[in-house]
């Protein structure tokens, strides 16, 4: 974490919050960071998301609080957000997906507003255009409609517009356009362990995609800490016993706890 600097005298520090993508437990782990970087007094003035950080990141300006994203969160389950496509398993090489998106938006909008001009903070959401083969960012419009394009993992879920889906395939953890303009950074990743036992086909091409998000959020990483502007990182390590289409509630204490740690640290 690069050392605090003191604000400049009379001007709003402006805080801006990058999150990660990460799957379905993504949102547990980033909602106990959210709870810990609260407890320690951060507090953002932009937020720019991808995939499940993008939802988060949408709680949080919103005006919820981490408390209030605990409690919803532990109350939604697996089958709250996926349902399968009807013999998907015979219609593999017909379909572009295998869960329907209803569930999911169904989800978002109980807890979230209808456009992007009802938050109070300001919010970028990172998705991929599949055509230009480039990060998008969403900022105006309907938010939800934005949130459902970056969390469209290719083949699991449908993109939106027939054009934009998961932003993790080009901006895993993304630097909003205007991110040179921050005084502060804060960057959550809640990208799960890099580790894949066996050498099957499957496994090799799964590692390998992982691999590429790796490299960009690490890109990120190094472009922001060689900005010269306060960065703070949180990386909690993490192993999801049932993959990334699975909540895993307990992680949300886990990254609490080690959000907790590496803040008190810093503070010292």
């Amino acid at each position: 974490m690069t050392p605090r600097k003191e604000p400049t005298k009379g001007r709003q520090v402006r805080q801006v919050w990058c999150w990660s993508g990460g799957g379905l437990p993504a949102l547990d782990v980033h909602v106990g960071m959210w709870r810990a970087l609260s407890e320690h007094g951060y507090e953002a003035t932009a937020h720019c998301g991808t995939s499940a950080g993008a939802i988060v990141a949408a709680m949080a300006a919103a005006g919820r609080t981490p408390a209030w994203a605990e409690m919803m969160l532990r109350q939604i389950r697996d089958d709250d957000v996926r349902q399968h496509v009807p013999l998907w398993w015979l219609r593999l090489p017909w379909i572009d997906h295998i869960l329907e998106p209803a569930p999911i938006a169904g989800v978002l909008r109980k807890l979230l507003p209808k456009t992007f001009w009802e938050l109070e903070t300001e919010l970028r959401v990172c998705c991929t255009d599949e055509l230009a083969c480039e990060p998008a960012f969403r900022e105006t419009g309907d938010l939800v409609s934005a949130l459902m394009a970056s969390t469209a993992i290719s083949g699991v879920w449908p993109p939106v517009d027939k054009r934009y889906s998961d932003g993790a395939a080009t901006a895993n953890l993304p630097l909003p356009p205007n991110w040179r303009d921050a005084d502060e950074l804060v960057l959550l990743v809640a990208r799960r362990s890099l580790r894949y036992p066996g050498q099957s086909v499957l496994t090799r091409l799964i590692r390998y995609m992982d691999m590429l998000a790796e490299d960009q959020v690490r890109d990120t990483i190094r472009t922001a800490t060689r900005s010269g502007k306060r960065v703070t990182v949180l990386r909690p390590h993490f192993e999801p016993e049932r993959g990334l289409l699975h909540f895993e509630h307990d992680l949300i204490e886990t990254a609490y706890e080690y959000a907790h740690d590496e803040l008190a640290r810093a503070g010292d």
